[in-house]
């Protein structure tokens, strides 16, 4: 029996200019994955008066919580890719093995381009 993949044609032609922006999510997402801070991000250490934001918390925690949300944001964005496209990424970002006969790098583009579309879709600047 033979399986054949397919990565679906997306013509890009030149890099978005937001490319900045897809690289510090995906970054962000990475930093948490691999920090093992990934499980349970939106909850926080100790039960405050707002939702999942203490009052007590000074700048430094309020942008890592922020981080965190973010990057929980972009898991999602990576979940709802093609199993191939979601592959890829965990290998460039994650150090996975790549085991696909279409090359890594043009189906990272594919994803990259594919996480951009959710982010924007998502309103995450």
């Amino acid at each position: 029996m033979i399986v054949t993949l397919s990565v679906p044609v997306m013509r890009i032609e030149k890099p978005a200019a937001n490319d900045a922006r897809v690289d510090w999510h995906l970054e962000n997402w990475k930093r948490y994955m691999f920090t093992g801070q990934y499980v349970g991000l939106s909850a926080p250490g100790r039960a405050s008066g707002g939702i999942g934001i203490s009052h007590t918390a000074d700048f430094d925690q309020l942008a890592d919580q922020a981080d965190r949300v973010l990057a929980r944001a972009v898991d999602a964005i990576i979940r709802d890719l093609r199993p191939l496209e979601q592959k890829a990424l965990r290998c460039r970002y994650l150090h996975e093995t790549w085991c696909s006969p279409h090359p890594l790098g043009a189906v990272v583009l594919v994803a990259r381009e594919s996480v951009r579309m959710g982010l924007n879709r998502r309103g995450i600047v």
